[in-house]
């Protein structure tokens, strides 16, 4: 079902190629897409701060799985810590696009870009939320060493930073392009 979300945004084509063969190409026709007024105000900022977020993910979640910690031999602890290396990686796809993306953006682009951040970030709260209470529990059964507080300590900074991803989930804000091409009236100018 994905392949055909964006199928109405394109039409097909028919085009010679330089041998003379007819070949059928997907050309966008769909609705263009730009940051608002107010975002692009702050955009700079935004990349940065979602990209050093998304990075301090990445690097929290990979450190607390390198370290060789006995607290990672249960697996309630380490499921929800590995299951959350999918959404940090996406996370940092984000701030990648974030960067190499250009208005005006397809219907994809613009959903990759605003409607990723607030479901993975999510994802990644409770699921290292999940492994905390697990490695808690692992505390109070056995007690810890130190690299089982590394551990903990990187799994709490995971949470930490993905809580603050999610509330800058309303910071990237799009709004379409008008058909004509025109740019919305300015208030003052």
């Amino acid at each position: 079902m994905a392949s055909r979300k964006y199928a109405r945004d394109y039409t097909l084509q028919n085009e010679l190629d330089n041998r003379g063969r007819l070949r059928t190409t997907a050309v966008y026709s769909g609705p263009q897409y730009r940051f608002t007024r107010e975002t692009e105000e702050t955009l700079p900022r935004e990349r940065a701060v979602i990209t050093a977020a998304a990075a301090v993910c990445l690097l929290a979640v990979l450190a607390s799985l390198s370290l060789n910690a006995p607290v990672l031999r249960r697996w309630f602890a380490v499921l929800p810590l590995t299951v959350s290396l999918a959404g940090c990686f996406l996370l940092a796809q984000l701030a990648v696009r974030l960067f190499l993306e250009k208005p005006p953006f397809t219907r994809r682009v613009m959903n990759r870009l605003t409607e990723r951040l607030a479901p993975c970030s999510a994802a990644v709260l409770i699921l290292a939320g999940l492994s905390a209470a697990g490695q808690l529990v692992c505390l109070f059964r056995s007690g810890f060493s130190g690299s089982d507080w590394a551990v903990l300590g990187a799994t709490v900074l995971l949470a930490a930073a993905a809580a603050f991803l999610f509330s800058r989930r309303r910071r990237l804000c799009v709004e379409e392009i008008p058909a004509d091409g025109g740019i919305p009236e300015e208030a003052g100018h």
